[in-house]
């Protein structure tokens, strides 16, 4: 039979560790916390910590001292020093963060996550080599590692060292043979200067995933890297017809098929040459004078066409916003709430286009 005083200690302690409400959860530790010679260091460093966790947003500094005292009762928390390091990394201070994960490595308390954290802070300094020797030591730990070795590889593109980087690759490739790894061993040769020995890898990844816009973006360079132009161009257009964000086929593009500013906006204008080539166009137009709506409509147009209804209706939405007594954009947009079966919206749309129509 449990001793009455020790009976109340374990009921606030289980409060502290397992109450779904925030405020009874925070009372409860705090009473653990505050009452230092009822409890055992071990439960009052927990909860430090759970304290911790529930500060993290709301009083950073608090939570930060916090874990400090969790850690100086318990210097075998690893909880604490993982969100330590994490409260360090959401402030952007890097160092701090690593510091925090080195000691728990240190300390021989990492399991793996403290290596796989702290590997990824140092990629975000550009410091390469320690990334790198971080998630070597995870492969050594575990040669199956699909994480650290891929990241491993990418650390080493980060550095130029493609060599390497297409030894890892190939070694993910055995271990999980996907898309994204066939793609990035393609990406590899072709920054190595090879790209004769990158076309099977990304027509693989292609296979894979024929509707991925970083496979196909980097199946664009590739081509034009072996003077393959309109194939090069065919891929690099559908990248941007599912991923208008690409940068970089935006500007492969731009090398391939170079044109004036006026050019650019005809090509935009001419609805009538096809869905790639009019996206492509009128991105461009829009990125040099966002406040042209016909650009806006027209790519709609070039959406639609493609089945790509939502990215349409933003479009037209836009362009309505910029100019909202032009029916057609009203028309356009009620074709493609139509196609997506929003039969209301349709309908008010055409109703408005139609009251426009009638003035």
């Amino acid at each position: 039979m449990l001793l009455p005083a020790y009976a109340v200690w374990a009921d606030e302690m289980a409060e502290c560790k397992q109450s779904q409400d925030s405020d009874r959860q925070l009372h409860f530790c705090t009473a653990v916390i505050e009452q230092e010679n009822q409890y055992i260091a071990e439960d009052r460093s927990a909860a430090y910590f759970i304290r911790a966790e529930a500060n993290k947003i709301r009083d950073v500094e608090g939570a930060l001292a916090d874990l400090d005292e969790a850690i100086a009762l318990n210097t075998k928390n690893v909880d604490a020093y993982l969100l330590r390091s994490e409260i360090y990394h959401g402030r952007n201070d890097y160092d701090r963060a690593i510091t925090a994960l080195t000691t728990l490595i240190n300390r021989k308390l990492d399991d793996g996550i403290a290596y796989i954290n702290r590997a990824g802070l140092y990629l975000r300094q550009g410091k390469y080599d320690l990334a790198i020797a971080d998630y070597t030591k995870l492969i050594e730990i575990n040669p199956n590692n699909s994480h650290a070795r891929s990241m491993r590889a990418w650390a080493y593109t980060k550095k130029g060292d493609y060599s390497n980087a297409v030894e890892d690759f190939t070694k993910q490739i055995e271990i999980a043979p996907d898309a994204k790894s066939y793609s990035a061993r393609a990406w590899s040769y072709l920054k190595s200067g090879k790209p004769e020995l990158a076309v099977s890898d990304v027509e693989r990844a292609a296979e894979l995933e024929p509707d991925d816009a970083s496979v196909l973006e980097t199946r664009g360079q590739i081509y034009a890297a072996l003077g393959r132009q309109e194939e090069a161009i065919a891929d690099l257009d559908k990248a941007l017809s599912l991923d208008p964000t690409r940068a970089i086929a935006r500007e492969e593009l731009e090398k391939l098929r170079p044109g004036s500013d006026a050019e650019h906006r005809k090509l935009c204008e001419s609805i009538q040459i096809g869905g790639e080539s009019t996206i492509w166009a009128c991105t461009l137009v829009i990125e040099k004078d966002a406040s042209n709506p016909k650009a806006y409509s027209n790519r709609a147009l070039a959406y639609i066409s493609n089945e790509d209804y939502d990215r349409a209706i933003l479009d037209l939405d836009a362009a309505i916003r910029l100019s909202p007594d032009e029916p057609s954009f009203y028309l356009r947009r009620a074709q493609a709430y139509e196609a997506k079966g929003n039969g209301p919206q349709a309908d008010a749309d055409f109703a408005k286009a139609q009251e426009l129509l009638s003035r």
